[in-house]
C-alpha cells in the first residue's frame, strides 16, 4: 500500500509539471528566468536552478519543473511513508498543507526541505556530517533554509547537552515567551525593529516596495488566523516538551520549530512576505510532532492531528486561489 501511494505521488508530479505558467503564482517568474538563464543572462537564483536549467533547458519549464517535483516529493514521501509512525495521517495533514503552498507553487523550497527532512532525521541519528552535507545541498536548492539549517543545527547541539545548562524544554520556554511579548509590542504599541532591514530589501530592488510596507494588520483576517493557529500550535509544542511526551529528536525538533515559526512571523511583521516563507519552512515539520505524540499519548496525539487537518482543510478552502496570486 505504502508503494502505491508513493507511486501516486511521482504520478502526480507529472500532471503538476505539466501546468500552465499563467496559473500559479511563481510559474511565469520561473517562465522568464528559464529563458533568461538559456541565453546566458545571469539571474538571481541558487546554483542548483541555473545547473538544472542548462542541463536539461532543452526540455523547456516542464524538464525543470519535473526535475524539482520528483525530488522533492521522493524524498518527502519516502520519509513520511516509511519512517513514521501514523503515516498516512502524515500524508493526509501535507497534502493539504504545505504541498500546496511548495510543491505547487515554491517548487524550489519543496525540494530543498525534502533535504532538510532527512538532515533533521540524521542529526536525530548522530550522523553530524551526513546531516551537515544535506542541509548545504538544501541551502544551495533554496537560500530560504538558511536560518533553518542554522537553528537545527543549534537544536541538536541543544537537545545533545552539547550547551550546558540549556534544556529544550527551557529553550522553549524562552522562544514562546519573546513571541508572546513581541505580540503584545507589534498589535498593541505597533512597534517594529525591521524597518532598517525592509528599507534596505526595498533602497537594493531586493523585494518590492509593495511588500515591504505590506504591514501584517489585525484587519488582515488570513494572517492574523494564522498567527492564532501557529500560536495554538506552539503551546501544544511546549505542553509536549514539558510532559516528555516528545521522544525522538525529530519530533523534538518540531515542537521547536513550531515555537519558532510563531517567533519569525511577529519579528517580520512589516516584512510579511519574507516573514511567511521563512515561517513555513519550520511549520512545514508541525506533522512530525505526531511522531511523537503517537508513542506517547495515543489519544492526544488524534485529537491533535483531527484538529490540524480541520484547520488545514479550512485553511485550503480560503487559500485555493494561491495558484493566482
Amino acid at each position: 500500500m505504502k508503494f502505491i501511494v508513493l507511486l501516486g505521488l511521482i504520478a502526480l508530479c507529472f500532471v503538476l509539471a505539466g501546468r500552465d505558467p499563467a496559473l500559479f503564482a511563481d510559474g511565469e517568474n520561473y517562465a522568464e528566468y528559464v529563458e533568461l538563464v538559456l541565453s546566458g543572462v545571469n539571474v538571481h537564483a541558487e546554483p542548483s536552478f541555473h545547473l538544472i536549467v542548462e542541463q536539461i533547458g532543452g526540455f523547456g519549464l516542464y524538464g525543470v519543473f519535473l526535475i524539482y517535483l520528483l525530488f522533492g516529493f521522493f524524498l518527502k514521501g519516502v520519509y513520511f511513508l516509511f519512517k513514521m509512525p501514523g503515516n498516512f495521517h502524515i500524508i493526509l495533514i501535507y497534502l493539504t498543507s504545505y504541498f500546496v503552498i511548495h510543491d505547487m507553487v515554491q517548487i524550489r523550497v519543496g525540494a530543498a526541505l525534502g533535504l532538510a527532512l532527512w538532515a533533521v532525521h540524521h542529526l536525530g541519528e548522530r550522523n553530524i556530517f551526513i546531516a551537515l552535507a544535506l542541509l548545504i545541498a538544501s541551502f544551495f536548492i533554496h537560500f530560504s533554509v538558511a536560518i533553518l539549517a542554522i537553528f537545527s543545527i543549534f537544536i541538536y547541539a541543544v537537545d545533545s547537552g552539547k550547551i550546558k545548562g540549556l534544556t529544550v524544554v527551557w529553550l522553549g520556554y524562552a522562544l514562546l515567551l519573546m513571541s508572546c511579548v513581541l505580540l503584545v509590542l507589534v498589535f498593541l504599541f505597533n512597534f517594529s525593529f525591521l524597518d532598517i532591514l525592509a528599507n534596505l530589501l526595498d533602497q537594493y530592488d531586493i523585494l518590492p516596495k509593495r511588500y515591504v510596507d505590506n504591514y501584517l494588520e489585525l484587519d488582515d483576517l488570513i494572517g492574523v488566523s494564522k498567527i492564532a493557529y501557529i500560536f495554538v500550535l506552539a503551546f501544544i509544542a511546549l505542553y509536549a516538551l514539558r510532559q516528555g511526551l516528545l521522544l525522538t529528536f525529530v519530533a523534538r525538533h518540531a515542537a521547536l520549530s513550531l515555537i519558532f515559526a510563531s517567533l519569525i512571523l511577529i519579528a517580520f511583521r512589516n516584512i510579511p512576505v519574507i516573514g511567511a516563507r521563512i515561517a513555513d519552512t519550520f511549520i512545514f515539520f508541525a506533522p512530525l510532532m505526531l511522531f511523537g505524540l503517537y508513542f506517547t499519548k495515543p489519544i492526544f496525539g488524534r485529537v491533535v492531528f483531527f484538529s490540524m487537518l480541520t484547520v488545514q482543510v479550512v485553511n485550503l478552502a480560503f487559500f485555493s486561489t494561491v495558484i493566482r496570486l
